[in-house]
């Protein structure tokens, strides 16, 4: 009896240490899986520049230290380096942090859509610390509390050399469809705008050799429609990936947002493996104002896809890019114009902020840009004198009066200026002063249809080959006799032609801008110039030849052209504004012609 009931009580017993061990084993495992999710929560609120809520998930895992592997420990304190050095500038809790992490994990690393120069930097030192000497010392005074440096809660210390570490298992992360993940991969919440996203995945030792090729579908600004890029696997244990500036056409598109996800297939060409889907893919913000995600070593590093235009000097500022100078008043603040023709000194690099909103200008409010463009359109009118005429209608002579009307060619008196657009290059000298190229076109003058008399120099009552006969009232001091015409029964008959004069309906113009106000936005400017070319003016209507019918006449003056005038610009961007200018022209030179007009132009400034 006593036999058996020993024996029943040793069954009892071990049946009862196998229950213990496994509800131990199934807590560690628990415990496990949720710190690897509050890690990757942490890594997710850091990259969106949530310090706060990284830091605080962290500590919920630390927390949980006791029931963790030393290799998820070390992703701790790894975070705990990211936060520090990348997140606070505090570079020594930063390498401590890293080095506690080296001393658990000899094989943990930065994960390299967090890595930044100074970020890659301080963990080299504290890898280079990382030593048999003082890696007992720093795993026997890890903390454990919501702050790594108070409140010591002793660890077993871990020997050095070697360092035998538990390798963190692989957890089966899911994506969405109950597809298995590739490996590790933290999708970044943003980058800066215009430039390309680098993507890896830290493969999964289990998945690897079965993943054949890898590949990341992207898409812009909500479009259901996914284009394809390739990734590639290095020998590593990493997948990477980059959606460029031509293949992934951030250059075209320039979107604000990108939407991806990636896939894994085998040899096969069956897709075993993946990290969001079409329904659910990651969203990347395009932030002009976030910093640049460089990818992992050994990637290309991202490039701006956009090249500034010579007139945006803060483009320039951001990309790098030298500013050509002609004096130290071209330059920003605390630069200086070199021997080279280019702006040097001051900081005013990619990571400055100049530019952006917010960011500075130079001390007088002025951004001054090389080239710009200006389009106005408007109206006016003036006055012409002694001009060639055209008459817009066939019309006739009631007799010799009429038609000695019509061969007084002069015309002296104002009229409407016409419908001009004008187009302005022009190029900043120094911010007060540039030099602009103009073109005026009359779409009055180049599509109307205009008539105009037949002149002859014959005898008064010759007759020519097709029957008309030159009318000739008097003669005027020029020797122009008259006109081609006819007679019946009705009268006498001008004979007209039509002719179009877009030819005449253009001007050229080159000239110098001067600024006397220019606060950055505001810009009150005096203009003149010379050039070539007409203007357009149709005076009053009146019935020239007495027959009855109103007569429109229409004048071309010009040759040589002066033009002066005020001119004002609002820019309600920095490389846009609202432009308003009243150019006065003085034509002459042909025929003894001479015009004066006015205008009001309306228009838009690109550049400024």
């Amino acid at each position: 009896m006593h036999k058996g009931f020993w024996s029943k009580q040793i069954i009892f017993t071990a049946t009862l240490c196998a229950l213990c061990l496994f509800s131990s084993r199934h807590a560690a495992a628990q415990a496990q899986n949720q710190a690897v999710g509050l890690i990757r929560d942490a890594m997710t609120a850091y990259g969106n520049l949530d310090l706060d809520m990284a830091k605080a998930r962290l500590d919920q895992a630390l927390a949980m230290s006791p029931q963790l592997t030393a290799g998820t420990v070390a992703r701790i304190y790894m975070g705990y380096g990211l936060i520090f050095v990348g997140g606070n500038g505090d570079n020594a809790r930063g390498q401590e942090s890293f080095t506690i992490a080296r001393c658990l994990d000899p094989t943990v690393q930065i994960d390299p859509l967090y890595s930044t120069p100074e970020v890659d930097m301080i963990y080299r030192m504290a890898q280079a610390r990382a030593t048999a000497q003082t890696c007992p010392s720093l795993i026997a005074n890890i903390r454990y509390s919501a702050t790594p440096s108070v409140q010591p809660v002793p660890v077993q210390p871990m020997p050095v050399q070697p360092m035998p570490v538990q390798p963190m298992p692989v957890q089966p992360m899911m994506t969405p469809g109950m597809l298995p993940a590739c490996g590790q991969h933290t999708p970044p919440a943003q980058q800066r705008q215009s430039h390309e996203l680098p993507l890896a995945v830290h493969l999964d030792p289990n998945a690897e050799p079965h993943i054949d090729r890898m590949v990341v579908k992207f898409s812009f600004d909500g479009s259901p429609q996914f284009t394809e890029a390739p990734m590639q696997k290095a020998g590593n244990g990493w997948a990477t990936g980059m959606i460029t500036c031509v293949e992934g056409q951030i250059t075209a598109f320039n979107p604000a947002t990108i939407a991806y996800f990636i896939e894994g297939y085998n040899q096969a060409g069956t897709l075993i493996c993946g990290h969001g889907n079409a329904a659910q893919a990651y969203q990347v913000s395009m932030n002009p104002a976030a910093p640049v995600v460089t990818g992992m070593p050994g990637m290309p590093t991202p490039q701006m896809c956009q090249e500034c235009p010579p007139w945006d000097q803060a483009c320039q500022a951001r990309s790098g890019q030298p500013i050509p100078c002609f004096s130290a008043e071209d330059c920003l603040a605390g630069q200086t114009c070199s021997d080279s023709g280019f702006c040097e000194g001051g900081d005013y690099g990619p990571d400055s902020g100049w530019g952006e909103e917010g960011g500075g200008e130079d001390n007088s409010g002025q951004v001054p840009r090389v080239f710009y463009i200006n389009i106005s359109a408007g109206t006016g009118g003036g006055f012409v004198k002694n001009s060639d005429i055209y008459l817009e209608t066939t019309t006739s002579t009631g007799g010799t009066d009429g038609l000695a009307s019509y061969l007084s060619q002069g015309l002296n008196g104002g009229g409407w200026g016409g419908l001009p657009l004008r187009a302005a290059l022009g190029f900043n000298i120094k911010p007060v002063f540039a030099l602009e190229a103009t073109f005026r076109m009359d779409l009055s003058a180049a599509w109307r249809s205009q008539r105009s008399a037949a002149p002859c120099t014959d005898p008064d009552g010759t007759t020519d080959s097709a029957g008309y006969i030159c009318y000739s009232p008097h003669l005027d001091t020029d020797g122009f006799y008259g006109v081609w015409g006819w007679e019946d029964s009705s009268g006498v008959h001008i004979y007209t032609t039509e002719t179009k004069q877009i030819a005449k309906s253009w001007l050229i113009n080159l000239r110098a801008r001067y600024r006397f106000v220019n606060d950055g936005k505001l810009q009150v400017s005096f203009f003149g110039g010379v050039g070539y070319g007409h203007l357009f003016f149709a005076p009053k209507a009146k019935d020239v030849d007495f027959d009855g019918v109103v007569d429109r006449k229409i004048a071309t003056p010009g040759m040589v052209n002066l033009e002066l005038g005020p001119g004002l610009a609002f820019y309600f961007t920095k490389n846009v504004g609202f432009i308003l200018e009243a150019p006065i022209d003085l034509v002459f030179g042909e025929a003894g012609s001479f015009g004066l007009n006015g205008e009001l132009m309306i228009g838009l400034s690109f550049g400024g």
